[in-house]
């Protein structure tokens, strides 16, 4: 599964989408870059429809009350943001909502019963950063896996990060569920093309 994130580039965030329907993406999150609610609530109410008609899932970050007003499938949190027991309740029991974490020890402080997916990240080749020392690797999504399995706890778990095309089959492998994507279908030659590469790909991985 694909999830792509809108991101700041030339292109505008309809023309992100536009590209990534016609990819045949069923997933994509809404990450607005401006903080104006107004102008981040038009644009939510512009591209639901184009995601409706393509039966595609369209989420996004942080905004519980946009996701209600909006009429959209969910919201993805980051952990400082409100709970999401309380998006739950504000958005219902059939909204999707997804809660970015890191470590393990995140994993644990969420209430599971509200989540319908993680975002885990995030991931660099190296799992090294020398400034922030906090980047994930591919061992690190592996062996979150197997602690999850340990547990009992089969929350979908998506990745996010710096990732390649030639990242994905490796990661995919580590037992995830699906890979989150912004800046590497963006900046591609044709991003329509490197989308459906991608698609096509983890659709391969899923049929194995």
């Amino acid at each position: 599964m694909l999830q792509f994130i809108t991101g700041t580039h030339t292109f505008s965030v309809k023309q992100q989408v536009e590209m990534m329907l016609k990819a045949g993406c069923k997933w994509i999150e809404y990450h607005p870059d401006k903080s104006h609610k107004d102008e981040i609530l038009s644009t939510a109410k512009e591209i639901l429809p184009m995601c409706r008609n393509n039966d595609c899932i369209l989420t996004i970050s942080k905004w519980i009350d946009i996701a209600s007003e909006a009429n959209l499938d969910g919201v993805n949190l980051e952990l400082c943001d409100s709970s999401a027991s309380t998006a739950r309740k504000e958005l219902g029991e059939k909204a999707i909502i997804g809660v970015n974490i890191h470590t393990f020890d995140d994993m644990e402080l969420l209430n599971l019963n509200d989540i319908d997916y993680i975002q885990l990240g995030e991931f660099s080749t190296t799992g090294i950063d020398s400034k922030k020392g906090d980047l994930l690797g591919f061992d690190d999504y592996r062996n979150f896996v197997l602690k999850c399995q340990d547990k009992g706890i089969s929350t979908p778990i998506v990745a996010i990060g710096t990732i390649a095309f030639n990242d994905i089959e490796q990661l995919m492998n580590s037992g995830i569920n699906g890979i989150a994507m912004c800046h590497t279908i963006l900046m591609a030659q044709n991003p329509v093309d490197e989308a459906e590469k991608i698609i096509s790909l983890l659709k391969s991985i899923k049929g194995k």
